[in-house]
């Protein structure tokens, strides 16, 4: 399925009889890849409201590209320039809902996968 996490549709249908999105969409592990730095730039999101969505769609665990100002793509951005956007920012934010994380090597180098868990496995 596919969904926009910025805009997720509300209840809807006669008598609201479909539920909201969330509640429609929630998965054991949700996938975030090749995403998260063009939500930054294009819309301004920012970690901790990332933090709020997997929260909600997500009931084990979340995938997440980074891709850091050091890119050869985002560093040309502005979004390069701001201080919030660190792999350390990233981690930070979604700490309350997934406290646990790995990460991992991504390609090509500099990008990282990140797996944060609710649970220690």
């Amino acid at each position: 399925m596919k969904m926009d996490i910025l805009f997720p549709r509300g209840s809807h249908g006669l008598a609201l009889a479909n539920t909201d999105a969330y509640s429609r969409m929630g998965a054991d592990i949700v996938m975030v890849i090749a995403l998260l730095h063009h939500l930054c730039r294009n819309y301004g999101l920012r970690f901790e409201v990332l933090g709020r969505i997997l929260d909600r769609l997500a009931k084990r665990a979340a995938i997440v590209e980074f891709i850091p100002a050091t890119d050869e793509h985002v560093s040309r951005w502005p979004l390069a320039n701001e201080p919030w956007y660190t792999l350390e920012g990233l981690i930070e934010a979604l700490h309350p809902y997934f406290p646990h994380h790995e990460v991992l090597k991504s390609s090509p180098d500099p990008r990282v996968m990140l797996l944060f868990q609710r649970e220690a496995e």
